[in-house]
């Protein structure tokens, strides 16, 4: 074991408690922190540490992060994570930024691909098009003498895109950033290039000036690579390889790659990542509208489904399991715990995770809070997997797909399958005189409108699927007919689960309670209804709503409503 850090403990800057190292960046060192003021207000932050061994190794750092610091005073964007402070402090330099609680794109992308999944099309839309609105911002954001500073981020991403469990999406790490009042740098020299290779403009390449069209090129490679699974331009273990195929490769059009995009995405993206930056869109904002326009869902409905899928999968124990990092729930109690006397939650690794607390039909509730399976990744072993919290500069080192899915088996096999609820009759049942299945269920009020609230956890249902298992219902398959909308509702069980889970205080007895679809031809949730009414407005009818919403069923004939009934009850076993 590594020496415990002399820095974790310090109060800095007269307000800011060191209470964990969570990884290394490019600048030096990142801490999960917390901030402490008057009446017991504590508010969590992350802390980059420029060292004065480290300034003394590298001059640069500090005029870096310095300049990191200076453009990101300048932005005030929701999707943009927010400077705080920057000073000096016993030679240090510490840059404190906000705290993101949740993980990096990269990241819910190999988690989800392991676990037999894809991102969602429409989501992994949803999310370039908020990066794609930071953009804009930053590249238009004017000075308070009025000019435009063009500011370029450079360094697009899917470990600079943090997605926090709340469905947030947070551009990071301004760290190579550049304004035009920057002469800090010169860009046409060989060796300065700057940025992730497989994510960078061919005109970078051939030593072009950074601009706002390299920014969207980069967002272009982002999309694609999050649909298609992987980043074709890159190629591991050989920069000279990766630099040809920027130069000559064009990126295979996404509807081969995946069936189920909408028609006029292959277009869309052929024309941002078009080697020529003058053929691309003229900006973000155009960018970002083409995409919104494909994706025919309002943003507010697509943030309620990513809230539901990521804060479903954030929150699963298996995750930190994969990742080989701290869970959230873990990062979330070292800065609320943390006492004087250094009594705290620190740096363990989830080595063991116990499967989720069971609904008890009592309403007691033994187990964790709902608010305790939350957190942040954190403190990553390894080039190849990286927990994020905002700020965090180290790039990440592609492996190959098959070897990492292996050892996220490996370690699942220890790890107790999740469902703490037994859904019992979770069969569909027809509604409005459509019979799907001769299965009863009481019947729906005559109004179809929605629940009122529709956030939290994402998809899954019935018997419990391996994490290991690729289905062909893992992101919209399942098929037509009664038994195919079953089984893909079936896959929701473990975040059904965590809705009781959470929720188990609200629970009397052995409720029950039926969801009610609206499902369109392309196999899109239209509606979620939770019946009975009485239900549907508290924190567990807005779980299971969030949960339903979030689900993906198969192509269907025809438009189709139907109903599934959930039984919960207590499950006392290992």
């Amino acid at each position: 074991m590594s020496d415990p850090d002399p820095f974790v403990g310090r109060k800095v800057l007269g307000r800011y408690r060191i209470v964990r190292s969570i990884g290394r960046g490019g600048m030096g060192l990142i801490y999960l922190a917390r901030q402490e003021g008057a009446a017991a207000f504590v508010k969590p932050v992350v802390v980059k540490r420029a060292a004065p061994e480290l300034i003394a190794k590298e001059k640069s750092l500090v005029q870096i992060m310095g300049r990191e610091a200076r453009i990101m005073s300048h932005l005030r964007h929701p999707s943009i994570v927010s400077v705080i402070d920057f000073a000096q402090e016993d030679g240090a330099y510490l840059l404190v930024l906000d705290y993101v609680h949740g993980f990096h794109l990269g990241q819910w992308q190999r988690f989800a691909r392991a676990s037999g999944r894809s991102i969602p099309v429409d989501l992994a839309i949803y999310i370039v098009c908020k990066v794609l609105d930071a953009l804009h911002y930053a590249h238009t954001v004017r000075g308070p003498d009025g000019a435009a500073l063009g500011i370029v981020h450079r360094d697009v991403s899917p470990s600079n895109v943090l997605l926090d469990v709340d469905g947030s999406v947070k551009l990071a790490d301004f760290g190579i950033a550049r304004m035009h009042s920057d002469h800090t740098e010169e860009t046409g020299q060989a060796g300065m290039l700057k940025g992730k290779f497989a994510f960078m403009a061919p005109e970078l390449i051939t030593q072009a000036t950074p601009s706002p069209k390299t920014d969207l090129y980069a967002a272009g490679v982002l999309l694609h690579e999050v649909l298609a699974g992987r980043n074709e331009l890159r190629v591991t273990d050989s920069i000279e390889a990766t630099i040809a195929r920027i130069l000559k490769h064009v990126p295979s059009a996404i509807s081969k790659l995946r069936p189920d995009v909408p028609v006029g995405l292959d277009e869309v993206l052929a024309k941002a990542l078009e080697k020529d930056p003058e053929r691309r869109f003229t900006d973000a904002a155009a960018f970002a509208h083409t995409l919104r326009s494909l994706n025919g869902q309002t943003d507010e409905a697509l943030a309620l489904r990513l809230q539901a899928s990521v804060g479903a999968d954030f929150r699963d124990p298996r995750i930190a399991v994969a990742l080989d990092v701290p869970d959230l729930a873990s990062l979330d109690r070292s800065w609320r715990e943390y006492s004087d006397d250094g009594v705290m939650a620190s740096s363990q690794k989830a080595q063991s995770v116990s499967p989720p607390t069971v609904v008890h039909p009592t309403g007691s509730h033994p187990g964790a809070t709902r608010s305790q399976i939350a957190a942040r990744p954190n403190g990553p072993r390894g080039r190849n997997v990286l927990p994020w919290v905002v700020g965090a500069l180290v790039s990440l080192l592609a492996i190959g797909g098959g070897l990492w899915v292996r050892t996220y088996r490996d370690r699942m096999e220890s790890v107790a399958p999740p469902p703490a609820v037994i859904i019992v009759d979770g069969r569909v049942s027809g509604a409005d005189g459509l019979v799907l299945d001769a299965g009863s269920s009481a019947t729906p009020p005559a109004s179809t409108s929605q629940s009122s609230a529709d956030p939290t956890p994402p998809p899954r249902t019935v018997p419990p699927i391996p994490p290991t298992a690729v289905t062909h219902a893992q992101n919209g398959g399942g098929g037509g007919g009664a038994d195919g909308l079953t089984r893909a509702f079936a896959r929701q069980q473990p975040q059904v689960a965590r809705c009781f889970d959470a929720n188990a205080a609200e629970l009397s007895g052995a409720p029950k309670i039926e969801i009610r679809f609206d499902v369109d031809a392309s196999g899109h949730v239209s509606s979620a209804q939770v019946l009975p009414a009485a239900i549907a407005p508290t924190p567990l009818g807005a779980c299971l709503a969030g949960v339903a919403r979030a689900t993906q069923f198969g192509p269907q004939a025809s438009s189709v409503s139907f109903r599934i009934p959930i039984t919960a009850t207590a499950h006392r076993g290992p």
